[in-house]
């Protein structure tokens, strides 16, 4: 059986992504998930799939242009860690955190970049926690991806998801994004 972890990137240089992430059973030899998105890992990417015996984790960009990575140790409190290289300038930070998908509710939303009010996704599964007041059409924020407003549109299944601020978010830089 494994873990389920939360895995949010903080900070993530402009060349990096996507990603594959490794566990230090192995030495961090062969990832346990390939290709995970920038966008997914700085929204909050919740892996089922990290063996039981690990205690660290290892998110390691792709990219052709920088393939730094930073190690996260897994344990039941949020965990920061910075890393840096000499191979390039971005640097990667993030958190991981044990999650059960029990306490929070799901849903759809569409995820607006507020810089331009540009649609950049839709149908994104984002979560609140269990018994949250959420109001469809309303747009709710990431207490850590900050770059992206999400617009509720529907209620969903336990998925992959961002956690976000049950507070709704009602400014923005362009007026399609207020609530």
């Amino acid at each position: 059986m494994a873990q389920t972890i939360l895995i949010t990137l903080t900070t993530a240089g402009d060349d990096t992504g996507p990603f594959d992430l490794y566990s230090n059973i192995d030495g961090f030899l062969s990832p346990f998930e390939s290709g995970v998105t920038k966008i997914d890992l700085e929204g909050g990417y919740i892996s089922y799939l990290v063996p039981d015996a690990a205690d660290t984790l290892r998110v390691q960009s792709t990219s052709v242009l920088c393939s730094n990575y930073v190690d996260l140790v897994i344990n039941m409190s949020t965990t920061t860690t910075s890393t840096s290289s000499t191979t390039s300038t971005s640097s990667t930070t993030g958190t991981t955190t044990t999650f059960n998908p029990a306490f929070y509710d799901f849903y759809l939303a569409d995820a607006y970049s507020c810089v331009d009010c540009s649609l950049n996704i839709t149908n994104v599964t984002v979560c609140f926690p269990v018994g949250s007041s959420i109001i469809i059409g309303r747009f709710y924020v990431s207490p850590v991806l900050t770059d992206y407003k999400y617009q509720v549109t529907a209620t969903t299944s336990s998925s992959l998801a961002p956690i976000l601020s049950t507070t709704p978010y009602i400014t923005c830089l362009a007026a399609a994004c207020v609530s």
